[in-house]
């Protein structure tokens, strides 16, 4: 069993992509993805990828599934609900990390999957995610580092594409059923309030990508989520006082340092 899933939703609507010379089409930038985490991993064989795809798209994919038949390939309702639930179902087979990007990003740095792997069992008690050393957008290590201390809100496109199965396992019934968002944000927002308590699961993995087209609309969703957020009281939340408990328990034993492999 490979430790490491690497999961690429990827939804089909014309939006202008630099990327590609035609309009933003899926099968154009899913390829363009795919092959862009194929030529600069350290390995095809230390990870799977899975790509998601709406059920009522699959015709418009159907020359990416034959080009890249051994793909894990999920076709859902749509909804960032079902991505998460068909994320959730594939990591329980026994997968430690999950890799979740988008297919709309682009300059990934070489080896990403070795820096990945490198931080397995950074905690004993494998209760962690992992933020990207990315600095577009004006991301700041630091404001990772100190996760996102003196930040009321976390950003809207938060770096945190990498969780373990422990972490996913802990927060998964967190997500309401109309849920419109990807988790970054709702991670980063347990991420800091652990932070608060004295726990910093926040781990850098030193996976980089140098951009990313954004459609603009995430901000949308983002207005229309902001109340969630807002009301979201985290801090009574059975599920973060069930990970306290967790970390609690391996306090005594759970450290170790990350070993860089070269």
């Amino acid at each position: 069993m490979k430790d490491l899933l690497v999961s690429l939703p990827s939804y089909h609507r014309k939006v202008q992509d630099t990327r590609c010379k035609d309009d933003r089409k899926g099968p154009a930038k899913l390829k363009y993805t795919i092959e862009m985490i194929f030529n600069t991993c350290n390995n095809k064989d230390n990870f799977d990828l899975q790509i998601i795809i709406n059920e009522d798209q699959k015709e418009i994919y159907k020359d990416i599934i034959n080009k890249y038949p051994n793909l894990i390939y999920t076709f859902i309702k749509g909804g960032f609900t079902d991505i998460i639930e068909a994320q959730h179902k594939i990591m329980k087979k026994g997968y430690y990390f999950c890799c979740n990007l988008g297919d709309d990003v682009y300059g990934f740095n070489k080896y990403w999957d070795r820096h990945i792997m490198n931080k397995k069992y950074a905690f004993k008690d494998d209760l962690f995610l992992m933020y990207t050393s990315s600095t577009f957008s004006n991301r700041k290590k630091l404001y990772y580092e100190n996760c996102y201390a003196n930040k009321d809100v976390p950003d809207k496109h938060e770096s945190v594409p990498v969780w373990t199965y422990k972490w996913g396992e802990f927060t998964y019934d967190m997500f309401p059923k109309k849920f419109k968002l990807g988790r970054e944000v709702l991670y980063a927002f347990i991420a800091k309030f652990l932070y608060e308590k004295g726990f910093n699961r926040h781990v850098e993995c030193k996976l980089n990508y140098t951009h990313f087209e954004d459609d603009g609309t995430t901000g949308e969703l983002i207005k229309a989520d902001e109340e969630f957020y807002k009301d979201l009281n985290i801090k009574m939340n059975p599920e973060i006082q069930a990970m306290i408990q967790h970390i609690n328990v391996h306090k005594a034993k759970e450290y170790i340092k990350p070993k860089n492999i070269a």
